[in-house]
């Protein structure tokens, strides 16, 4: 559930029909391991993205995460970070019945599940998380991430080899050339046309008709 803007009332997350294509691609039900260890969801602003992005927190939170699993947001700041996509988590958990029923605490920057997973929410710039090993790590607006402790933190949190289906999600617009050598590198790599995956990934042909439906 997500807070409606104009009501303020919970109402269902929606996707349109080519999101709901790539989140399929991306998070596979029939499948035991994600084919991906990076999303990047990058749309125009105030299209939805750090909505979606909360939604596949929680998903993978509560549906995929294994017991005692590690989850982390991050922002360029504390309030960001508790503010957005940890927010929708937290929101959600609150108000659906069976998702805060497999809580032991909800708090203002954690949720911890009565099996050991957790997620928390912090600050980019200033986070501590040497020695960590996510399942799922959520990033915010990576255009902005231009500090050596932010991008100390982006390589902190690179999926370790020892956790199964271990995923970085990030929402975020393009930003500007130049801004953030991190987000300018992934960008880079795809106007090149390199392959960020061994096995390569090509946009459906059928995902057009599915976005050209909602103009």
């Amino acid at each position: 559930l997500v807070r409606d803007g104009d009501t303020g009332k919970p109402v269902p997350f929606i996707v349109f029909p080519w999101i709901a294509r790539i989140l399929q691609d991306v998070l596979p039900e029939n499948l035991d391991h994600l084919p991906y260890s990076l999303a990047v969801l990058s749309t125009l602003k105030k299209s939805g993205k750090t909505s979606l992005n909360g939604a596949i927190a929680a998903y993978l939170l509560f549906e995929r995460g294994p017991a005692g699993s590690e989850h982390y947001v991050f922002a360029n700041s504390q309030d960001q970070s508790v503010g957005r996509v940890f927010a929708m988590v937290k929101y959600a958990a609150e108000r659906n019945q069976r998702m805060r029923e497999a809580c032991e605490s909800i708090q203002g920057t954690s949720i911890r599940l009565r099996n050991g997973t957790f997620i928390a929410a912090q600050a980019a710039v200033n986070a501590n998380v040497a020695g960590a090993n996510p399942f799922a790590s959520y990033y915010t607006e990576l255009w902005g991430y231009v500090h050596e402790n932010e991008l100390r933190t982006w390589d902190e949190m690179t999926p370790p080899p020892t956790v199964v289906n271990s995923i970085r999600v990030v929402d975020t617009y393009a930003g500007y050339e130049g801004e953030s050598t991190l987000l300018n590198g992934i960008e880079d790599r795809l106007r090149a046309g390199r392959r960020l995956y061994q096995d390569g990934y090509t946009l459906p042909a059928e995902y057009l008709p599915l976005a050209e439906a909602q103009i």
